[in-house]
């Protein structure tokens, strides 16, 4: 009894992944060919702004157009793989919708604004007023990502790491200009002073002769003259 039922729980797991696979497929493909005909619309209404022999311009443009159309495409994925977590996961949802809200407004004035061009509709004065302002949906998209890319964990967690080894340097040279002024590094300074004049003092007969090794220095480097 048990068996029949894990078998049918393990059937209907499969049957909803196959059906969320299927799901998913089908919208991504409705949602790129929406995405693709509100950039068509866009970018033909933008073209409008530009002289027609403005060959250069019109074709960055376009594909300023096309760039904006793939960051509705990129927020998805980025929403499934990527920005999963905390602040990053919100951040991108409110600007995804935003984007949204934008691409939808955009169509909508750009639609408009075509069709009133070809066949002598009248705009509504907000879309008129609005009209001006649809090119902010480049800026927007230059915002978004930057914040995106801003609020990465990973991105926040190597510089909080690079941060915590550069005080962890600034301590230890902090704590290495401290040193001879402490007890032990005037014990170590008094140990390698000992130990330096010992090397500049020798012994004749048992009398001590200070800074013997300057003296014979000064000897070798006039036996190197050349006699006059």
């Amino acid at each position: 009894m048990n068996d029949s039922r894990f078998v049918e729980k393990n059937e209907a797991q499969k049957e909803y992944k196959r059906g969320r696979n299927n799901a998913m497929k089908m919208g991504a493909t409705v949602y790129a060919g929406v995405v693709l005909v509100g950039t068509v619309l866009f970018i033909s209404f933008v073209l409008t702004a530009f002289p027609a022999d403005a060959y250069f311009t019109r074709g960055i443009m376009t594909v300023g157009g096309f760039l904006v159309a793939g960051s509705l495409l990129a927020f998805p994925y980025a929403l499934h793989n990527w920005a999963t977590r905390d602040k990053h996961r919100d951040a991108a949802v409110g600007l995804y919708f935003g984007e949204m809200l934008f691409f939808g407004a955009n169509t909508i004035v750009s639609f408009t604004a075509l069709l009133s061009s070809q066949n002598g509709y009248v705009m509504p004065e907000w879309m008129l007023l609005y009209e001006p302002f649809t090119i902010l949906s480049i800026v927007y998209v230059i915002v978004a990502w930057g914040i995106m890319f801003w609020l990465d964990p990973e991105a926040k967690k190597k510089v909080e790491q690079i941060d915590t080894w550069q005080s962890f340097d600034d301590e230890v040279h902090k704590m290495i200009r401290q040193y001879p002024k402490s007890k032990e590094g005037m014990e170590e300074i008094a140990k390698q002073a000992k130990l330096r004049v010992a090397k500049m003092v020798v012994f004749d007969d048992g009398e001590p002769k200070p800074f013997a090794g300057i003296a014979n220095a000064a000897e070798t480097k006039q036996e190197e003259l050349p006699n006059a």
